[in-house]
């Protein structure tokens, strides 16, 4: 797979993922190209209830807020 890089100067890409295959569905967040904080959601819960906050809280788990995601997976 191909490698993702920001403009020349600024190395420090932001990818917010999220996946919604299973019941729970999870959110990660890559930085420079590495998996840096990921969250499991509660099977139990409708994703409508539950991702909106497992996203921000698994931002805030690495210091960053939605305005700094450069990309979304």
């Amino acid at each position: 797979m191909g490698e993702w890089r920001r403009a020349k100067g600024d190395e420090r890409m932001v990818i917010l993922a999220l996946d919604t295959s299973s019941a729970g569905g999870s959110a990660a967040v890559a930085r420079d190209g590495r998996v840096v904080a990921t969250r499991v959601g509660d099977p139990l819960r409708t994703h409508g209830e539950q991702l909106p906050r497992e996203l921000m809280a698994v931002l805030e788990a690495d210091g960053h807020a939605l305005h700094d995601v450069d990309l979304f997976a």
